[in-house]
């Protein structure tokens, strides 16, 4: 190569050079204008006390969360003022104060939607749009959450990635950041946003099941360590299928709802004439009966409960003091205990509503006898001896 060349390509890879970093310290001086945003909290001074009213709205679905007016509690309005999963609503109130992007995303609006970022309110929606509002209805932070950001590594977990990101677009200033928080409990639907709270009813002392009226089974024990036995006489060929009779004895131990309905849906789920009673009693005296509709497509089955608490036994009247003054404990007093005032709060919750309980534990409140019994089939009598039929005779071949 002449010496000549050899300049020129030197005098040219020190120009390529010198526009390299003419554009690279541009591109960083256009980064730094922001860099302050990252490691800062995005809602640095939210007033969560302040916070009253959550909607949460995508293109399918929008949940209303809002704050009783006598501080009870969350409800969802969006479900007719269901109580509400403090622990949620509370977890997203901080999720978003404590908010704080990793990193800064250059993306135009137009291009929003790559990233699931678009606002419920456009033609080809994939945001999901979270806003917190104080008791005026003013405003107090606005997010809409995108999509989730996937692990990456050089040694990929053979289980595949998993979300340890998200994006979110904020749009009182345009913003687009990464932030490390998945929201992976924020969904648009009413149901899960409900206090999924419901019969803790422990060992049962007895359950039965009645159609129009008529019991059609019933259970009991005596005591309980005991196992629960059918009541009644079992015919001579009827045995007990005791795995059965355990499972459906601790049917209300943990029972659970997905949904709910209000009462003025009764009809349209079979409930206005149902005759199909569940009646269960625990050992401390409070009653559970529970009505069933018919199943729901999902295989859900609707029911009221009705809940009885047994009165709180009035303590003995004490002697008065020598002095003719009474006493200073209020003995006698009929108040109920904190025990009871909760009892009497699920009494009256449970009496407003339809609760849909699961496919995989309905069956259990819909048993029928014969799923609790096995008839053993009656051993066949020997033959006696004498009276068995001779052998039909052998054909004789044809000529």
């Amino acid at each position: 190569m002449k010496a000549s060349t050899l300049s020129i390509l030197v005098i040219l890879a020190a120009i390529l050079g010198v526009v390299g970093w003419k554009l690279s310290s541009s591109k960083k001086q256009q980064w730094a204008e922001h860099s302050d945003k990252v490691g800062q909290r995005i809602f640095p001074s939210l007033p969560v006390n302040d916070i009253t009213k959550i909607t949460i709205r995508t293109i399918n679905d929008e949940v209303m969360l809002q704050k009783s007016g006598d501080d009870s509690g969350w409800t969802v309005s969006s479900l007719a003022g269901y109580p509400a999963d403090f622990s949620k609503v509370a977890k997203l109130a901080n999720q978003i104060r404590e908010l704080e992007p990793v990193n800064l995303i250059r993306i135009g609006k137009a291009d929003l939607g790559r990233l699931e970022l678009s606002d419920p309110g456009e033609k080809l929606s994939t945001g999901t749009v979270v806003e917190l509002l104080d008791k005026s209805e003013k405003p107090l932070a606005k997010v809409v959450l995108g999509k989730k950001h996937m692990s990456s590594s050089e040694n990929p977990s053979p289980y595949g990635q998993w979300p340890n990101g998200r994006f979110v677009y904020l749009p009182s200033s345009g913003d687009v950041f990464l932030v490390t928080e998945t929201f992976s409990a924020v969904t648009d639907k009413s149901s899960d946003w409900l206090n999924k709270d419901f019969i803790q009813a422990g060992t049962l002392k007895s359950l039965s099941a009645s159609k129009e009226g008529n019991e059609i089974w019933s259970m009991g024990r005596e005591l309980t360590r005991d196992p629960m036995s059918l009541t009644g006489t079992l015919a001579d060929n009827e045995k007990e299928i005791t795995d059965k009779l355990r499972t459906v004895g601790n049917a209300l131990s943990s029972l659970r709802f997905d949904r709910v309905a209000p009462l003025s849906e009764k009809a349209a789920n079979g409930l206005d004439a149902s005759t199909h009673v569940l009646t269960a009693m625990t050992f401390d005296g409070i009653s559970y009966t529970l009505t069933m509709g018919k199943k729901a497509d999902d295989g859900s089955l609707p029911i009221l409960v009705d809940m009885q608490i047994p009165e709180k036994k009035k303590t003995e009247e004490p002697e008065a003091s020598e002095d003719g003054t009474a006493p200073e404990t209020e003995a006698g007093s009929a108040e109920p205990d904190a025990e009871t005032e909760k009892l009497l709060a699920q009494k009256e919750l449970y009496s407003k509503w339809i609760y849909f309980i699961p496919s995989w534990s309905a069956n259990n409140l819909l048993t029928e006898r014969s799923d609790l019994v096995e008839v053993e089939e009656p051993e066949k009598d020997a033959p006696v001896e004498g009276t068995e039929k001779p052998p039909a005779p052998e054909a004789v071949p044809a000529d």
